[in-house]
């Protein structure tokens, strides 16, 4: 499994994300339906989105930048002396279309559903040319295997190029608190990892948004909100899916 994912296709808004353990488990990754948000072509401080059909991604609310943000994909290495982030070629940049709704009330409550523009230059929806994720219907539960994809920051001064492109991570699910639709997980993240997908290993679906740190300790954990159970993120899924349907 792990072989496979590593072969597949603005301001850091929370610096709180946090390693779980003495090391830096993350490691690169190419995941193509997993972008970039950037404010601009001038911005190098990141978020994470991913793709759940053809133009519509996910990502947690308090990544929402101003109403013209840049999707990338396809996203290089970083620069290997300064660490600085080095943006995706222009045909593989996508602007923002339109918002269909987002919170950013904390644990449990962040998430963001936005669609994007076809390329100016392939005309082409980023859906049709990296493929998109599926929503899980189930709830969480603990000890469910997870993964987490995304452009978090990285001190390792021996790894620049790692800084803030993409990597992966793996842990386990140590609660879901259904009543508050907070999952609370164990795979390493830090700033620049909000809005990452938490994946199942297994089924390979979105069960919620990474967006908090807490993992600090044996018995703590990074934060998310579920998708299961928080209605409001299940039909701003929804509504945009439908619009990507229409425009077919």
């Amino acid at each position: 499994m792990l072989k496979f994912l590593l072969l597949a296709s603005v301001t850091i808004f929370a610096n709180d994300k946090s390693i779980c353990g003495q090391e830096d488990n993350r490691i690169p990754s190419r995941l193509e339906r997993v972008g970039r948000m950037v404010e601009s072509l001038t911005s190098y401080s990141p978020c994470t989105a991913t793709l759940i059909g053809k133009n519509c991604l996910v990502s947690a609310g308090h990544c929402k930048m101003t109403d013209n943000w840049l999707t990338e994909f396809n996203t290089p290495e970083s620069h290997p002396v300064t660490g600085r982030l080095i943006h995706s070629k222009k045909e593989d940049i996508y602007e923002l279309d339109k918002i269909y709704g987002h919170e950013d009330n904390g644990p449990g409550n962040d998430w963001l559903v936005y669609s994007v523009k076809n390329n100016k230059l392939t005309m082409k929806a980023p859906g049709d040319l990296y493929g998109f994720y599926n929503i899980a219907k189930r709830a969480p539960k603990a000890g469910d295997q997870i993964q987490i994809a995304g452009y978090g920051r990285d001190y390792d001064e021996k790894e620049k190029e790692r800084n803030f492109a993409q990597q992966v991570s793996f842990g386990p699910i140590l609660n879901f608190v259904s009543n508050q639709t907070k999952i609370i997980h164990r795979a390493d993240t830090l700033g620049g990892n909000s809005g990452s997908s938490i994946v199942d290993v297994i089924s390979q679906k979105i069960i919620g948004i990474h967006s908090h740190g807490g993992c600090w300790g044996d018995l703590n954990g990074n934060k998310g909100t579920s998708i299961y159970g928080n209605v409001l993120f299940q039909n701003a899924i929804k509504a945009c899916l439908d619009a990507n349907k229409k425009g077919e």
